[in-house]
């Protein structure tokens, strides 16, 4: 991100950063300290949790449980309705956990 921000076509107070599929598994770092450059964070069909088929997955800490640090971030997620039912328990599970923590940041 430093590269990035550091772009002279780039305005470094104002980024967006945008996670599709398993990609959704970054996201925590970036949820549980957001930066104050940050302005948004997006998912598209993320997974949002190891999947039984993924094998061991050392993540720290769950996106699900990150968003409780996420404060006043805005966060857009995009799903299609027809992901795998075990994708779909990560989504259900992330969407919970913010549903419960939002207005506390």
């Amino acid at each position: 991100m430093d590269l990035v921000r550091g772009d002279p076509r780039v305005d470094p107070d104002q980024v967006a950063l945008w996670f599709f599929s398993a990609g959704g598994l970054l996201t925590p770092r970036w949820l549980a300290a957001p930066p104050a450059w940050l302005r948004c964070l997006a998912m598209t069909y993320p997974v949002l949790a190891p999947l039984p088929t993924s094998g061991p997955v050392d993540l720290g800490i769950l996106p699900s449980a990150a968003v409780e640090h996420a404060g006043l971030l805005p966060v857009v997620l995009t799903r299609v309705g027809l992901e795998r039912p075990a994708v779909s328990a990560t989504v259900d599970g992330f969407l919970a956990a913010a549903s419960a923590h939002r207005g506390r940041g």
